[in-house]
């Protein structure tokens, strides 16, 4: 439901679901990470519904989808901690992408890499990679 969907969402960004009890909300959930100074707290709780509404309705349409290759080069990035046994991989990819694949290993579970130690290891590696891009 709802609230388990919050909660994945609470955890992807690193933050702890509060232990009281109480029936965890969009507004909750916003308050959470507003309390913790998140950016990701000031996103508009109605924006919030919509993207949870949506969910299910975009997991059907991804499962349906027949697969397309992807002209260009392909960042992945490899949460390496609590890795579940015959998980796919950035190799999985190669099938449907044109060009190289670069792998980046980031020391967080998946579910996590959102988080702050994880973006910690993530943005220094977009930004590098943008600012060569515009170059």
């Amino acid at each position: 439901g709802t609230s388990s969907l919050l909660a994945n969402f609470l955890d992807a960004v690193g933050h702890e679901v509060p232990a009281d009890g109480q029936e965890l909300t969009g507004e909750r959930a916003l308050a959470v990470l507003r309390e913790s100074g998140n950016p990701l707290g000031a996103v508009p709780a109605e924006s919030l519904q919509v993207m949870i509404a949506n969910f299910s309705r975009l997991a059907q349409l991804i499962r349906q989808a027949p697969p397309e290759r992807f002209r260009g080069d392909m960042h992945f990035f490899t949460a390496t901690e609590d890795v579940p046994e015959g998980r796919p991989d950035a190799g999985d990819w190669a099938p449907h992408v044109d060009g190289r694949i670069v792998d980046t290993q980031v020391p967080e579970r998946h579910s996590r890499l959102l988080s702050e130690r994880a973006l910690s290891h993530i943005m220094p590696v977009l930004a590098n990679h943008l600012a060569a891009g515009a170059e």
